[in-house]
């Protein structure tokens, strides 16, 4: 049944998008014994970030449909040269955003409205650790945008769990500084997410 094969693509999509919230909801969880400032700083970073992220995950849109369509098709190759052009193209552009983000850190988290020095301060430490993060977040979310365009929606669901569970594990670890490690308050919640993203794309 037609109505069965939707449901099987897309349950894997629901959890991976619900999984991808979770990243950000752990982060403020976790780093909200530290105050209320550090809560703030990290929601503050969500928007620059997504929009650090817009330009690829419009490419992200393309590659799938094209992928898709070859796929459909009967012709692989083009489907695989798709994907490697959009790897590419993924890689150049968040290099761009990344270096963008990274130096315009500070006056993004100030115009998202810090309300405290300390805010802004800490905001800024937890986005530019995003911003180095960000290629590998592109070209992840490029490989799964290929994949969903085959039909493969339960590779995108287990990055995002691993991710997930690494970084709960290394948030843990950072925030307060267990096992030896220092305690780097929100900055470490930035480190751990950013380590969560490079295991499970390894």
């Amino acid at each position: 049944m037609l109505y069965r094969d939707v449901i099987h693509i897309a349950w894997p999509s629901l959890i991976e998008l619900a999984l991808t919230q979770a990243v950000s909801m752990a982060d403020m969880m976790m780093v909200g014994g530290l105050g209320h400032w550090a809560i703030s700083a990290v929601g503050l970073t969500t928007q620059p970030k997504f929009l650090l992220m817009t330009m690829f995950m419009a490419l992200n849109v393309g590659a799938t449909a094209l992928v898709a369509r070859y796929k459909g098709a009967g012709d692989p190759k083009k489907a695989n040269i798709i994907l490697r052009q959009a790897f590419m193209l993924t890689f150049i552009i968040s290099l761009i955003s990344s270096v963008l983000g990274y130096i315009f850190s500070r006056p993004m988290v100030n115009f998202m409205g810090a309300e405290s020095e300390l805010t802004l301060i800490e905001g800024t430490k937890y986005l530019k650790v995003q911003m180095i993060g960000l290629p590998i977040l592109g070209l992840t979310s490029t490989i799964t945008a290929c994949l969903r365009g085959v039909g493969e929606t339960r590779t995108a669901m287990i990055y995002n769990l691993t991710a997930n569970i690494v970084n709960v594990f290394f948030n843990w670890l950072l925030i307060h500084g267990h096992w030896g490690f220092p305690a780097l308050g929100v900055e470490g919640a930035s480190i751990a997410t950013v380590i969560g993203q490079t295991v499970a794309f390894i």
